[in-house]
């Protein structure tokens, strides 16, 4: 599980949202792979703890499965947990957003690490989430080194143990 706590001192609504990485060789999500099971469950299954704002205001893809969620990001410094279904590696997510806020994505309580996010970072095609994002506490994958089959598929090394995801 992962705290994120925005800061919106643009005077006006703004929008975030987390997406999983798509596949590089055609853009779409693959449907028959581990990251299908990383955002499943409902709204108050993946998110808890939201201040400044509530869960009307938290859009998710179609379930299952999903591959991204967005959040209003209302003026101040609202916050949210979001608890993923399993552990989405570093690197596996990217992060994007619309408006002037600040996002301060800290992951302590499960032995990660605390990153600061701009307004400008966000912008655009976003920027890829460099850390872990826990499911349920504990242990779990903090790195990922990201290779690519012939067919480029991603090849995936979580916790020592090698894991080829089919790219359908």
């Amino acid at each position: 599980m992962a705290k994120f706590t925005f800061n919106n001192t643009g005077g006006g609504s703004a929008y975030f949202t987390l997406e999983l990485r798509r596949r590089p060789t055609d853009g779409f999500y693959p449907t028959s792979s581990l990251q299908s099971t990383f955002i499943t469950g409902s709204k108050s299954e993946l998110f808890s703890a939201l201040t400044g704002s509530n869960l009307d205001g938290v859009v998710q893809t179609p379930n299952p499965p999903a591959y991204k969620w967005s959040v209003v990001v209302p003026e101040g410094t609202p916050s949210l947990i979001f608890n993923p279904t399993s552990n989405i590696p570093a690197s596996g997510s990217v992060l994007r957003g619309t408006g002037e806020f600040s996002l301060v994505l800290d992951d302590t309580v499960n032995g990660g690490s605390s990153q600061t996010f701009t307004a400008a970072q966000m912008r655009g095609p976003g920027i890829i989430n460099g850390q872990a994002l826990l499911g349920g506490g504990g242990a779990g994958p903090t790195s990922e080194i990201e290779l690519l089959t012939e067919a480029g598929a991603f090849i995936l090394t979580q916790g020592g143990d090698n894991l080829i995801a089919e790219q359908t």
